[in-house]
């Protein structure tokens, strides 16, 4: 069996899983048998900048895999994925390591679409709208580290409804994080999403668990503005 996960960064077993399937640099594809892992390959996503409906969930079927797992994906992605005989799950979060002791646990099973994939089916200019806001929220960066919130694992469970207004959660890596910084970093999502059309409605405040946060302080010592 192999097994397609999104990912963030491309550092084998220890990529970050990706948040979106679509809008994700990697790729990691997992030969899994007997439930152990046999081999692991990350690869580009070759439609990171941009995509057609239809065209990722191709790709992948083209890289035999018949597993895809992600943070989020669209209703029309899910379609597209049964079409080709491939099993979506979502829900992934921490690390591809993480996501496949998830799913062989049989605690990722079934994906569900995400609340900007519902509203996509009711427009074009809808469409447009939330997925504009949905690139100018995942384009925000932390006001010290040269890497955008979503890489980062500080942006999740986001989404867009009907109305352009959204939600999000923002990850903390501790829960002593100075007031100003996280302020900043909500207002960096709320402008964002204004400039974009949209209206940023909630946002809930989350601590990431120990493999989040060492992949945080890896990206941080990684990406440190001077």
């Amino acid at each position: 069996m192999r097994i397609a996960i999104s990912s963030q960064t491309s550092n084998g077993l220890d990529s970050t899983v990706a948040q979106h399937f679509g809008r994700c640099p990697y790729f990691a594809l997992v030969d899994i048998y007997d439930n152990e892992v046999q081999a692991i390959n990350v690869i580009d996503n070759p439609f990171y900048a941009g995509h057609q409906a239809g065209q990722v969930p191709q790709f992948i079927h083209e890289q035999e895999a018949t597993v895809m797992i992600s943070g989020g994906m669209g209703g029309k992605a899910i379609q597209f994925f049964q079409q080709l005989g491939i099993q979506a799950a979502t829900g992934a979060s921490g690390t591809v390591r993480d996501t496949l002791e998830s799913y062989l646990g049989g605690e990722l099973r079934e994906a569900a679409p995400c609340a900007t994939s519902v509203s996509h089916a009711h427009g074009h200019d809808h469409d447009h709208v939330n997925e504009e806001v949905v690139r100018a929220m995942e384009a925000v960066e932390h006001p010290s580290i040269a890497a955008t919130l979503l890489n980062l694992g500080m942006l999740r469970d986001y989404s867009v409804d009907d109305g352009h207004k959204a939600v999000l959660t923002l990850m903390l890596p501790f829960p002593n994080i100075p007031d100003n910084i996280r302020d900043h970093m909500v207002n960096s999502l709320a402008m964002a999403i204004q400039a974009a059309g949209g209206q940023l409605v909630k946002v809930s405040i989350g601590i990431m668990n120990d493999t989040e946060r060492q992949n945080f302080l890896t990206l941080e010592k990684q990406n440190w503005r001077e």
